[in-house]
């Protein structure tokens, strides 16, 4: 069997002569579909709706709207790191809209004494320092001074061995306190 040679060879990636394109005509005359803009990620998930309960009761509003109320309690309580965020939204919005009304913005109050939480009031007072500065949430350690003021506010009292050993973990430098005679570290 002999092979035919030249143009008239139909197989793979060859189909035969009378099926081919002519050249410069498209086998996709109408192109590749165009992609449609779903948006940002992000932005499909904020824009759905969900149901939010508070002091009225349940009612309908967005993720966005949800999101936002949740971050703003927990800026009220003391969080500081909600309150940054809170700020960094604040700021694109007026980037965005510059005409944005007061009334569309919230002021963010730093609450000094939280009832859950005092530990920005034990902050402010010099009486604890944060273990990491640069971090929003780090943890928080009582000067040794404290302690000692406290310590001698006691008097009689004595505290357990957990209570003890709750103490000197929450003391910054515990070694600079004078422990009572009666203390077992």
């Amino acid at each position: 069997m002999t092979i035919p040679e030249g143009d008239d060879v139909v197989g793979y990636k060859s189909p035969p002569r009378a099926t081919r394109y002519p050249p410069g005509v498209s086998g996709n005359p109408k192109g590749r579909p165009k992609r449609k803009d779903k948006g940002l990620p992000y932005a499909r998930i904020l824009d759905r709706k969900v149901t939010i309960k508070d002091g009225l009761g349940a009612r309908p509003a967005t993720a966005e709207e949800a999101f936002l109320l949740y971050l703003r309690k927990k800026a009220l309580d003391g969080n500081e790191g909600a309150q940054e965020r809170l700020k960094e939204i604040q700021a694109f919005r007026l980037e965005r809209d510059p005409d944005l009304g007061s009334a569309d913005i919230t002021t963010i109050v730093r609450v000094i004494v939280s009832p859950d939480n005092p530990n920005h009031a034990l902050l402010l007072l010099k009486m604890a320092v944060k273990l990491y500065r640069f971090q929003p949430h780090a943890q928080i350690r009582l000067e040794p001074w404290l302690v000692q003021c406290a310590l001698d506010r006691l008097s009689d009292r004595r505290l357990n061995a957990m209570q003890r050993a709750t103490v000197v973990a929450a003391t910054r430098t515990p070694g600079k306190v004078r422990w009572p005679d009666w203390w077992e570290t």
